[in-house]
Parts: structure tokens; sequence; C-alpha cells
């Protein structure tokens, strides 16, 4: 996805036009030269001639129907400024551990899509896993319980957005910096909003756009500056957590969370 919109950016003024989706829409096979640009990157090491395996082949096609899913909810979504995809953020943060020990960290990750649209900013992040509708609303009490199989989800998507806006606000000029450039345009599109999102890609009949990420008063977030603070608190308690060393680590109940976790050798599963 994020080839396909650095070709259509760095035609035109970044604006995303519902006919820039059209032509991919029409012609697949711009949609898997992208594809196969992307495999010879990071598995080919840019081999002009890559052997694909079977594995390999079928994910190639699976990729390009999520790439022809995914245009069809952008388009109704046209017009929008494309920010950027995979884009860097971070900020410090400053907290006392339970023995009041002062600790400095970075928070952060790669945000894997950012627009602008009306002055609001939209923090995209994509998802292959399918999400529940009778976990379609949560609350931030609920995000951090991790009730509900999409929590996760839904607390890295605001934890980005909160990170989006202290960097916006830290005072400093990104021009010059690789990796936070960015930022800059951003305050150039003259931001009053922060708004996460998650985008369902896994099924054609639950493709979707998901601006309901975290529910205050059955409505969706309006502006994710209205939750920071309250996320900030929360997430220090967390923290404060994570660096108790008089605390046991337990592992979770739910043994199928452990499925796709990275760390999951440490405690056996």
């Amino acid at each position: 996805a994020k080839l396909m919109y650095d070709e259509i950016t760095t035609k035109g003024n970044g604006v995303i036009e519902k006919e820039d989706l059209q032509k991919y829409e029409d012609n697949p096979l711009l949609l898997l030269k992208h594809i196969e640009n992307a495999y010879k990157e990071l598995f080919f090491k840019k081999d002009n001639k890559p052997v694909y395996n079977g594995e390999q082949i079928i994910n190639k096609r699976v990729m390009l129907r999520f790439m022809q899913r995914l245009i069809k909810m952008d388009k109704a979504h046209t017009p929008y400024i494309y920010i950027g995809g995979e884009k860097r953020v971070e900020f410090p943060y400053s907290f006392k551990s339970i023995n009041g020990k002062d600790i400095k960290i970075k928070i952060g990750g790669n945000i894997d899509r950012i627009d602008a649209k009306n002055k609001t900013l939209t923090i995209i992040d994509y998802k292959t896993g399918r999400d529940k509708l009778q976990d379609k609303k949560s609350t931030l009490s609920e995000i951090f319980a991790h009730e509900g199989d999409s929590a996760g989800y839904r607390f890295q998507a605001l934890l980005y957005s909160v990170a989006v806006i202290e960097q916006l606000n830290d005072g400093h000029d990104y021009s010059n910096h690789k990796d936070f450039n960015w930022i800059e345009k951003v305050k150039q599109a003259c931001i009053e909003k922060v708004v996460p999102e998650l985008i369902y890609i896994i099924r054609k009949d639950n493709a979707m756009h998901e601006d309901f990420v975290v529910d205050i008063n059955d409505k969706p977030i309006e502006n994710a500056a209205d939750l920071k603070e309250d996320f900030l608190s929360r997430l220090e308690s967390v923290l404060q957590d994570i660096f108790n060393n008089e605390k046991s680590f337990t592992p979770t109940d739910k043994k199928e969370r452990c499925h796709y976790c990275e760390y999951k050798g440490i405690c056996g599963r």
C-alpha cells in the first residue's frame, strides 16, 4: 500500500482523488508490480529475477486481494491528503517507579498510514485479524483491562495518536530529521484534531474502516487529545507494574493470545 501511495503522491500534491485509486482498481497488474517490488526489497535483496516458492506465490495473491479491498474502501473516503506510510513516532516519557525511582523512557512505534482531511489527522493501523461485532465498542477502561479480542488493536491505535499529539507539540523543528520530517508536513496542514482508525481487510464481507476505536458515551473519538491525559495516567500505572521488580510475571489465562506472541518461549507456551 505504501508503494502505491508513494507513487501517486510523487506525481501530484499529496491529495488522493478517487480517479487516482480507480486506475489501480482497473489494472491489477499495477498493484502486482508494487507487491513484487516489496518482495524483492524484503526477501530477495532487490534481485531482478527472483524465484518464488509456492507459499510466496499464494501470499502474493492474498496481498493482491487485500490491496483491492483497501482501494474500494479508500475510494469512499476521497479526497484526502496522504501524509505517509510506515512513519516513526515517539516521545520521551518520565515517571516514578513504585519505589520512587525516576525512570525516563521513549514511547512510540511505526504508524502504518497517516491521512489528513478537513483539518483532521487520521492515524491508521491496518489489521488482518477478524474484528468481532460484539467487540465493536470498547471504553478506555476495557482497553487497559485487555477486555475483548481487539483491545490490543485499539490500545495501539490510541497510543500512536497520543504519541503524534505529543510530538506535534514538543516545539522541535523536524525539517531535517529523516525519520520525523513528516511532522512538519502535518504542521503545515493546520491540524485541529487527531483521530485513530483501524482498517480491517481480512475478509471481503467484513472489510471496513473503523473509527469506533474507543467508545465514549456511545460515540467514536472526535479528538484523541480529549483522552490524552486519562490515557497517559492509565499507561503510567501499566509502566509502573512493568518496572516493579517485586511483582511476579503471570502469563495470561487466555492461551489463544499466545499463538502469535514473540515472547511465548519465555514462559513455555
